[in-house]
């Protein structure tokens, strides 16, 4: 399906539909047959070698080398074998009794859409350094960029990413990685991974385009491309270090996706908001380089937009219209978009009889949101849930929840001011009003909707507070009350520090459950 935005476009895409169009030919299994299995394990459409043999009997590429060169198929059922083994000895899939069985590993991994290959790789690069990324993760953020780049996804024979061509070689980028703690060895003869890897590091930075051109000799355009398939590559980085074998800190996950963020905006943390909003408004002229530009003036975050003056926005942006445009962006926006789990959350609340309470959560602002928690919490039984903060007691928790020996102090906040982010001073306060309670408490602030940026990288360095966002809270209760996750296991999940994820969550997503 084709849809062309403008007249050049729209002229490509006549091209494209012309009748003379390139032969069709199957790719199903040219680049990776081993990753073709592991998504059909993974997926469910397999569960033992011989459905797999069925799925590619059934296929396009099976018709068209049946017509054009049947002695191919003949090895097709060998090459599988030995990619299933593969999958096996590398612990993404698990053969019991002939069942294939996907791993949580394997499961991250056909998630990410990395090449098998690639996540065996960057997943022994976890184990190897996950400690020294926890004791000082930005210390390795370049480090993980060149990770990023150097492995198959990029450099294998058939690989599924290409670097661009420096306009010259530059053994200076050699040198920048020789002074870098890297967790994987440094190829000092592969000269335009160096180019490309430092091109990205920079970019994440923020620094200019022009600049990273004279520094690394890689054109403009081709940093911006190369930086989405690095940032792609990171994101599978994010999901296989959630996984439990791996053994990862969730504050290491959190960083890893922040990470990914950065690279695929080309901006540090304190950036991306701006960036992301003015994009999505579509603020004329309004680019990385603006964004950085209102850093360096002290206004990072939307809301230091809405707290500067118009006249000193139009002289930064040089643009009366564009400064405009970007108060009028960011006075008009709703977070980060609408939870695309809402409709399986109202779904799932109907199910099992509390539509009502779901509705009122996802509604609800003020003391109004709290209450709606706390009574969307009392239909699990296996806890209590006190309120602490009750009209008589000042300055302490919203609520506390109890279960055995596990204790959470919860405080909810929910932003009705434009931009509708969470600040950091807002969701740090758990920490000043729990300060008379047992320290083996855990602080918790659930947000609604989001919090910004920087209150999420200074929640991913933080062992003593947990941030999580409403639609990510609501999801967790909803597979206790569903009966896929334990009262017990939500609990652990909610006292982990950092930024709560999903994909730490077990019991069956709402949106799975038939």
């Amino acid at each position: 399906m084709l849809l062309p935005q403008n007249n050049v476009e729209l002229a490509h895409a006549n091209m494209l539909v012309q009748p003379d169009n390139d032969r069709l030919s199957s790719q199903l299994v040219n680049l990776s047959i081993r990753k073709t299995i592991l998504t059909l394990v993974a997926s469910g459409l397999a569960s033992n070698f011989a459905e797999v043999m069925t799925f590619f009997e059934n296929t396009l590429y099976w018709y068209q080398t049946l017509n054009r060169n049947p002695a191919k198929l003949a090895t097709l059922e060998t090459e599988s074998r030995t990619a299933v083994d593969w999958l096996a000895a590398n612990a993404l899939i698990r053969n019991e009794n002939d069942t294939l069985l996907v791993t949580p590993l394997g499961n991250a991994a056909a998630m990410s859409g990395l090449l098998p290959a690639t996540a065996v790789q960057l997943s022994t690069m976890l184990r190897t350094v996950g400690p020294k990324l926890a004791a000082s993760f930005d210390e390795w953020i370049p480090g993980l960029i060149y990770a990023a780049c150097a492995n198959d996804e990029f450099r294998a024979e058939r690989p599924s990413r290409f670097f661009p061509f420096p306009s010259q070689t530059s053994y200076e980028s050699v040198t920048f990685w020789g002074t870098k703690p890297l967790p994987v060895v440094l190829d000092r003869n592969d000269v335009k991974l160096a180019q490309c890897a430092h091109a990205i590091s920079l970019y994440a930075d923020g620094l200019a385009d022009r600049k990273i051109t004279h520094i690394v000799r890689v054109p403009g355009g081709s940093i911006h491309r190369l930086a989405l398939d690095v940032s792609w590559v990171l994101d599978g980085l994010h999901k296989l270090s959630t996984t439990p074998e791996l053994g990862c800190p969730q504050q290491v996950s959190n960083q890893i996706a922040m990470l990914a963020r950065r690279v695929r905006w080309g901006v540090p943390p304190e950036a991306l908001d701006v960036l992301r909003v003015a994009e999505r408004h579509s603020v004329p002229g309004f680019g990385r380089q603006r964004a950085m530009g209102l850093v360096a003036q002290g206004i990072a975050t939307l809301h230091d937009v809405l707290a500067t003056a118009a006249d000193k926005l139009v002289q930064l942006l040089r643009s009366e219209p564009r400064a405009l445009a970007l108060i009028e962006a960011v006075s008009s926006s709703v977070g980060l978009g609408p939870s695309r789990l809402t409709s399986a959350h109202r779904k799932a609340g109907q199910e099992l009889g509390i539509e009502h309470l779901v509705k009122a959560c996802d509604d609800a602002l003020g003391t109004e949101y709290e209450e709606a928690i706390l009574a969307f919490l009392q239909v699990e039984a296996a806890w209590t849930v006190t309120i602490l903060d009750d009209g008589t007691r000042q300055n302490v928790p919203d609520l506390l929840i109890v279960l055995g020996r596990q204790q959470v102090l919860l405080e909810c906040k929910t932003c009705t001011k434009s931009p509708p982010l969470i600040k950091k001073e807002e969701a740090w306060a758990v920490i000043q009003k729990a300060a008379d309670f047992d320290s083996t408490m855990r602080r918790v602030t659930l947000g609604k909707p989001a919090f910004d940026e920087t209150t999420k990288k200074k929640a991913a360095a933080s062992k003593d507070i947990t941030l999580i966002e409403h639609s990510v809270f609501m999801e967790g209760l909803l597979r206790v009350h569903g009966g896929t996750l334990s009262a017990a296991d939500l609990m652990v999940w909610l006292g982990n520090p950092g930024i709560a994820e999903l994909e730490r969550l077990g019991g069956t997503p709402t949106y799975m459950v038939k």
